[in-house]
């Protein structure tokens, strides 16, 4: 790959993501009541903007300025964060007895990088130049019940929610990759990740029995 630009050389990459689940499970009967709902976001993401390659093969750029970008989308007002959401609700009722359960769960593995691979030769002229990756991100998961899981003699109830996130980010003139000249050089790289985890369970009856598990991990 040999490529020569009159102006600034700009390789971008722009990520934008959303989802969400909802589950509402609710059930009744003469004796026994049995209810479960799960709501499950499992998304991979990745977000790559990068000068030549990941092989041997030599590249050369040269251009006024050089911008890799793996960047969230701009142009918002206010500026986009991605956005992912799990809802469950559950909610049983029985004359002797009521069960329900309810599962949120994210599962979410983000990887956004900007780089100038190893092998590559680059020459800025007289321009700026940026290397930069960023990434914004929030996590909901819910889980509680659809009013009260009840049962004449016995009640169970159980609420599960968990944000599992693992997120890398990356900006980097990998070694072996030579670059020169130019007005200034900026490699930056930067993340913010919010996470809100909500598990409630209720439960009546003779005998009544909740278990509530609210868990968000950060890698």
């Amino acid at each position: 790959i040999d490529i020569t630009a009159g102006g600034k050389l700009t390789v971008a990459s722009v990520k934008a993501k959303e989802a969400t689940e909802t589950a509402d499970g609710s059930a009744s009967g003469a004796e026994v009541g049995v209810a479960a709902a799960a709501a499950v976001n499992a998304v991979n993401a990745i977000n790559v903007a990068s000068l030549g390659t990941s092989s041997a093969n030599a590249a050369s750029y040269s251009a006024n300025g050089v911008d890799v970008t793996a960047l969230k989308a701009a142009g918002t007002d206010p500026a986009h964060v991605d956005a992912i959401e799990a809802d469950a609700k559950a909610g049983a009722g029985g004359g002797k007895v009521g069960i329900a359960g309810a599962l949120a769960l994210n599962l979410l593995n983000d990887t956004t990088t900007a780089e100038i691979f190893g092998h590559a030769s680059v020459d800025a002229g007289t321009g700026d130049s940026r290397i930069a990756a960023d990434q914004e991100m929030r996590a909901t998961g819910t889980a509680k019940p659809s009013g009260d899981t009840a049962g004449g003699k016995l009640g169970i109830g159980a609420s599960v929610a968990l944000n599992l996130v693992t997120s890398a980010v990356t900006a980097e003139i990998a070694d072996g990759a030579t670059f020169g000249h130019g007005a200034g050089l900026d490699v930056d790289a930067s993340t913010k990740i919010g996470t809100t985890t909500e598990a409630e369970a209720g439960a009546a009856g003779g005998v009544a029995i909740d278990a509530v598990v609210a868990l968000a991990t950060l890698d």
